[in-house]
């Protein structure tokens, strides 16, 4: 099995700047024929201290992210397997939360 681990500079606390830049990455890693993409643990928006600012509801924009990369023709060809932890913050209790998710 080939494995791709990203390392990238972590756009602080901007999800949707740190997808457009893993984008192209992802993409290529499979393009060289990676079955597997890791990325750091808190890829999207580096560790904070705001939890209330970065923590995202379940299926929000990491997931959809993730779920997306994961579809593409040059991925589901090499049938790459993604999987994140995320932290969510809980609208019960407000406190955080991991949830692991294989695509």
């Amino acid at each position: 099995m080939k494995i791709a681990a990203i390392q990238h500079d972590v756009i602080w606390e901007n999800p949707s700047a740190n997808h457009e830049h893993l984008t192209p990455m992802v993409a290529q890693a499979a393009e060289d024929g990676a079955e597997l993409v890791v990325l750091s643990e808190m890829y999207s928006t580096g560790f904070s201290m705001a939890s209330k600012k970065i923590a995202e509801e379940s299926e929000g924009e990491s997931e959809s992210f993730l779920s997306e990369q994961a579809k593409l023709k040059a991925l589901r060809e090499s049938h790459i397997n993604m999987t994140k932890f995320f932290h969510l913050l809980s609208p019960v209790n407000m406190k955080i939360i991991e949830l692991v998710v294989n695509l």
